[in-house]
């Protein structure tokens, strides 16, 4: 996908909305269970070296090195680095950040590094030989008993295909190419390189809300009702009223071990 695609997106990405959907994004239940997982399996956050390929806004990667995790910022988007970059320093957080093609991540990190590597919304944006190779590029920097986390849009979900629909054919869907998985095809993936400790969706009420609510959007005069109802929202919570809307990502969640 071109890189132009992402700078745009990133370089467009303000502050007041990150800060608001990173908090949000705290009380959902994938966020929740990742936790526990990872808890279950290294009893706390403090030390851990954790890297988030095709981060993006680094949403994961800002709550992980709030616990006290080093993290790694890994993108190849100049405007994502630049971005986390002025978020991560204002809270203070531990980071590196790494401009490169997640392709060949062995040309930009060591391997047997890192305890956790992770992505979310990244491995459906490729196909082919790619596809698996994405894949494949969460564990080349793990170390022995580290594991990874993928997130992938579910191709069976309705909801998250009627908006993809009605996006693309209005013209306003804005992230490039994007094949979504199967379940057995991501499991198909994994297997092949390491074991399966959970795998889970997100609810399908939630996911319907979400789609349902990003496909009425699309109607220009929903949209400005909905602009508006959004921000005025988005205004409470930063003056404090945290009783907010539960925001969640149509996926599945894969954590698996090596």
């Amino acid at each position: 996908m071109p890189k132009s695609v992402w700078n745009k997106i990133w370089k467009n990405y303000d502050f007041d909305t990150y800060i608001v959907s990173t908090e949000v994004l705290k009380t959902t239940p994938s966020y929740k269970r990742i936790k526990r997982i990872i808890l279950d399996r290294f009893g706390s956050f403090k030390g851990l070296r954790i890297i988030e390929i095709g981060a993006g806004s680094g949403k994961h990667s800002f709550l992980f090195g709030m616990e006290g995790a080093k993290v790694v910022i890994f993108d190849y988007s100049e405007e994502s680095i630049k971005f986390t970059q002025r978020i991560f320093k204002k809270f203070g957080i531990d980071a590196e950040f790494i401009l490169g093609d997640a392709l060949k991540i062995e040309q930009y990190v060591e391997t047997n590094k890192y305890d956790i590597s992770m992505s979310f919304g990244l491995a459906e944006h490729f196909k082919g030989e790619d596809r698996e190779k994405i894949v494949h590029s969460h564990f080349y920097p793990l170390k022995k008993g580290g594991i990874t986390i993928i997130s992938v849009p579910n191709s069976w979900c309705f909801p998250y295909r009627v908006y993809k629909f009605l996006a693309e054919i209005t013209g306003k869907w804005d992230v490039g190419e994007e094949y979504p998985f199967s379940k057995k095809e991501l499991i198909n993936q994994i297997e092949k390189k390491g074991k399966l400790i959970e795998i889970f969706g997100t609810p399908f009420y939630h996911d319907f809300r979400t789609n349902m609510y990003r496909a009425l959007k699309l109607i220009p005069f929903i949209q400005d009702i909905i602009i508006q109802h959004s921000n005025k929202k988005k205004q409470r919570f930063l003056k404090g009223e945290r009783n907010l809307y539960h925001k969640h990502r149509t996926s599945f969640l894969m954590i698996i071990w090596t």
